[in-house]
């Protein structure tokens, strides 16, 4: 599987690192309000990346409220999109009305996600082997130097 090392534990070959950022709507004015709106992932998903981003904000003096989650991206960006709150993103998942928010505004810097290839110890076929090749030489950023250090 092909999947984000902070939501999970175990021997992954890293195929690239995805920055995460707080974004929001042009339309969202509450960016330096108190507490900030946070529009996420469902709390009770297990994320190290985010888990440490929040406690940073909140470490930072910026109190924090979820008024939205869900484990859509499509619904987290919608909800981004129609001005809800600030939106804890990978970059790659900003749309371009977006605006990016930073130390400037109040809001730490988030880090990058690993992103990598999982594989069972059970996979030992031949056909697992290929695909696994396949996955690691054609999703693999070759641009990305802490991937290929990892």
């Amino acid at each position: 599987a092909v999947a984000n090392a902070s939501y999970a534990s175990g021997d992954i070959e890293t195929l690239w690192h995805e920055p995460y950022v707080w974004a929001c709507s042009p339309l969202f004015e509450g960016a330096t309000a108190d507490p900030v709106s946070i529009v996420t992932e469902p709390l009770t998903t297990g994320c190290s990346l985010r888990d440490g981003s929040l406690r940073r904000l909140e470490a930072s003096g910026r109190p924090w409220q979820v008024v939205f989650s869900s484990g859509s991206l499509a619904a987290v960006q919608s909800a981004v999109r129609a001005g809800l709150g600030v939106g804890w993103l990978p970059k790659s998942a900003v749309l371009p009305e977006f605006r990016i928010l930073g130390e400037a505004e109040g809001f730490p810097k988030i880090g990058a996600a690993r992103i990598g290839l999982y594989r069972s110890a059970k996979s030992d076929s031949d056909a697992a082997r290929v695909l696994a090749e396949f996955l690691c030489e054609h999703l693999r950023q070759p641009g990305d130097t802490l991937a290929l250090a990892s």
